[in-house]
């Protein structure tokens, strides 16, 4: 979550707010639908099993806490890739590349 948030403030200082969303809505929406759905679940599994885990709750079971864990990882991990894709989309000279390999895979 701190790596996003890390990468959200660097795009937005590279680029400004305007041309960030922009460029994401009109390269990468999907993708930044995504990422959000992700980032959402990783804050729930993280809170619950962090909760569980710090003892803030009363009463739970240890498996659970545990497919929390896991799914904070599994999370993460789809977090990171949205990033590492959106950063790729944001990139104009590897859009254009994607954007030739598209238009010559229609071709064939």
């Amino acid at each position: 979550m701190v790596d996003y948030d890390a990468w959200l403030l660097e795009k937005h200082s590279q680029l400004g707010l305007e041309k960030l969303a922009d460029t994401l809505w009109h390269r990468g929406l999907q993708e930044t639908l995504q990422l959000s759905i992700y980032t959402c679940y990783l804050l729930f599994a993280w809170i619950s099993a962090t909760s569980a885990l710090l003892k803030l709750l009363d009463k739970y079971r240890e498996e659970n806490r545990d497919t929390l864990a896991k799914w904070s990882r599994r999370y993460a991990e789809e977090v990171e890739a949205y990033i590492d894709t959106l950063d790729t989309l944001l990139d104009d000279e590897a859009y254009i590349v994607i954007e030739k390999m598209s238009e010559l895979g229609k071709q064939a």
